[in-house]
């Protein structure tokens, strides 16, 4: 082989391993969101009449995972367990990463109240 080919074989490789990797990243969007702290199981209506909208939350984030609902919308959530737990049924913002209907979050705080 001579030098031309191989650089030219290298070249392409380079290019086509670059392509691979941008692609196969997911591009989600930076986004602040304000909603209720609830699981993706019950999104805004809590099914376990017997228990408080936190604890019911908390018991079924377990298994379905976190949730944040926003008027019609629930927005599965990644990251920041205990910050959930600890806001359980109640308003708080997010910051973090839209990808489809999941946020990845950066961080949790409450909801400063309307006035």
């Amino acid at each position: 082989m001579n030098l031309n080919k191989i650089l030219r074989s290298a070249m392409l490789t380079a290019a086509f391993t670059l392509i691979a990797f941008t692609t196969a990243v997911p591009q989600g969007k930076q986004t602040t969101l304000t909603g209720k702290v609830s699981d993706v199981a019950c999104g805004a209506e809590h099914k376990m009449k017997n228990m408080s909208a936190a604890d019911c939350a908390r018991a079924c984030a377990k298994k379905a995972g976190w949730a944040l609902v926003v008027g019609d919308k629930v927005y599965k959530l990644k990251g920041h367990d205990e910050d959930f737990d600890k806001y359980a049924a109640e308003n708080v913002t997010i910051k973090g990463t839209l990808d489809g209907d999941t946020v990845t979050v950066a961080s949790v705080a409450p909801a400063k109240a309307k006035s």
